[in-house]
């Protein structure tokens, strides 16, 4: 998985991210204030995959993020990183990840004091 833990990769990757949300999904913006963000799909007969996690916090921090997926009682381990003294961090999948009817994606972070904006497309 890539993490891109400089903002200078943010805005060409948020653009790119922005143009596949407007072409057949959709993003939504999540409060970290708990360190854990949990997106069910509870649409039957729907499906979706995660185009981009955007991550900002209020100021530099040093997070451990960790990006899960449950399906059908088991979790899978999408991605962890430690990072040092950052404020604004993207993380794009390197391979596709449906998420079907019953799936969860977990998002977990050390650091509480920011936002999370979730890109997804729909199949």
């Amino acid at each position: 998985m890539k993490f891109f833990p400089d903002a200078k990769y943010l805005v060409p990757f948020a653009l790119l991210c922005c143009i596949a949300a407007l072409a057949s999904g959709f993003s939504k913006t999540y409060s970290l204030s708990t360190g854990e963000v949990v997106v069910a799909n509870n649409q039957k007969r729907s499906c979706w995959e995660p185009v981009a996690l955007l991550f900002h916090f209020t100021e530099p921090v040093d997070p451990t993020v960790s990006i899960k997926r449950l399906s059908n009682g088991t979790e899978f381990l999408l991605s962890t990183i430690t990072l040092t003294n950052v404020q604004d961090v993207t993380w794009i999948p390197e391979a596709d990840y449906p998420f079907n009817f019953g799936d969860t994606l977990v998002i977990s972070t050390t650091a509480t004091n920011g936002t999370l904006e979730l890109i997804r497309k729909s199949d």
